[in-house]
């Protein structure tokens, strides 16, 4: 546990939070009841339960509640050289040593999930905050005020977690769109996980869609700081109070400022200026409405394909580089489809109940 000069000189000791340390324990035990701990992570538990000894006792309570599952003997198997009392009872005067993890027991990996998830409960009791769950299906919008005040406007077949049982306000947006309307609140950061990487805010407003080949992030007001190849469990916010204007050399690292957009998997593309008319286009879907302006058939029908669950498939090679632009409604891709028929003179064909396919007209030039 660090204590600052300013600390030693006012005889002030920091206390664990305790709350995150009850939150770090149950991750801890999760992954060492998966058998998957690298020798490095093995030494940073070392260091995590020497930290103070509250972390020792959420360890310790938590080992008992994993006990009554009957797998408290495999893990303490794999704990040779501690001083935390993994009994399961008062009855039972053996202690059991834990400190350094050696993975040599393959111990009931079928159901650790469900191990650790029963364990916390029962630990941390009915008064824990659990992440709350946001949702939209294909084809829906949906605008939510949450309880900090920040506001978010999920776009189509989307899916977010709301944390903020922590020092953080954590959302894990696990698939689609979103834009965070951020409440400002200096000593409670705003952080947003996607893919590989996170979005760190205070108070601003940021744009951020994750899709299988990467993670934008598009800020239209205010500035955050982005990280890539960042894990959610080993994050900590030390690691971003060192704000610079200066990107990252490995582009781990970057401060993007309003106007701006970038793009990240494990590392970050650089920072882009964009138009306040283009994020208007970027952004139209909050307004139920699709701006194209020049993009290729392909480039649209891969669009508009995030509003529908019929399957569109260009099968005519010919047709798509075709330039497409004007403004169209979210909620009503028939109509999309039609006017691409009647303007583009592209046949529209409906092979089944969900696949449309889409080629030249046999009468076109």
């Amino acid at each position: 546990m660090n204590i600052s000069d300013n600390d030693k000189r006012n005889n002030v000791t920091r206390l664990p939070n305790r709350e995150l340390v009850k939150q770090e324990a149950g991750s801890w035990l999760v992954r060492i009841d998966s058998g998957d701990l690298s020798h490095e992570e093995q030494r940073l538990f070392q260091i995590w339960i020497n930290q103070s000894s509250f972390h020792k006792e959420c360890i310790e309570k938590l080992a008992k509640n994993w006990d009554s599952m009957g797998i408290l003997s495999e893990l303490s198997e794999l704990f040779p050289a501690s001083e935390v009392n993994f009994t399961s009872d008062g009855k039972d005067k053996k202690h059991r040593k834990v400190f350094a993890y050696i993975p040599q027991t393959a111990i009931a990996i079928s159901f650790a999930l469900i191990v650790s998830i029963s364990s916390m409960l029962f630990y941390f009791g009915t008064n824990t905050e659990l992440p709350e769950v946001y949702a939209t299906t294909v084809g829906e919008r949906a605008e939510y005020l949450l309880s900090d005040g920040t506001n978010i406007s999920m776009n189509t077949d989307s899916n977010v977690l709301v944390d903020y049982s922590g020092d953080l306000r954590i959302v894990t947006l696990q698939k689609g769109e979103v834009t965070f309307d951020v409440a400002k609140n200096p000593n409670r950061p705003f952080v947003v996980y996607a893919g590989e990487g996170m979005v760190w805010a205070v108070g601003t407003s940021f744009n951020v869609r994750y899709t299988s080949l990467d993670v934008d992030v598009t800020v239209t007001e205010g500035i955050i700081k982005v990280f890539a190849d960042v894990a959610k469990e080993s994050f900590r916010p030390k690691f971003v109070t060192k704000h610079t204007k200066t990107n990252h050399p490995e582009q781990k690292e970057a401060i993007v400022e309003a106007g701006q957009r970038v793009t990240f998997r494990n590392t970050i593309g650089p920072a882009s200026t964009i138009e306040s008319e283009v994020i208007e286009q970027k952004l139209a879907w909050q307004k139920g409405a699709l701006i194209f302006n020049g993009e290729t058939l392909e480039q649209v029908i891969d669009e508009i394909s995030r509003y529908t669950d019929k399957k569109l498939v260009i099968v005519d090679p010919k047709i798509k580089n075709i330039r497409v632009g004007g403004h169209y409604k979210t909620d009503d891709v028939n109509g999309l489809l039609d006017t691409l028929s009647k303007g583009f003179d592209i046949k529209v064909t409906k092979v089944s109940k969900d696949q449309i396919h889409l080629s030249e007209n046999e009468w076109a030039d």
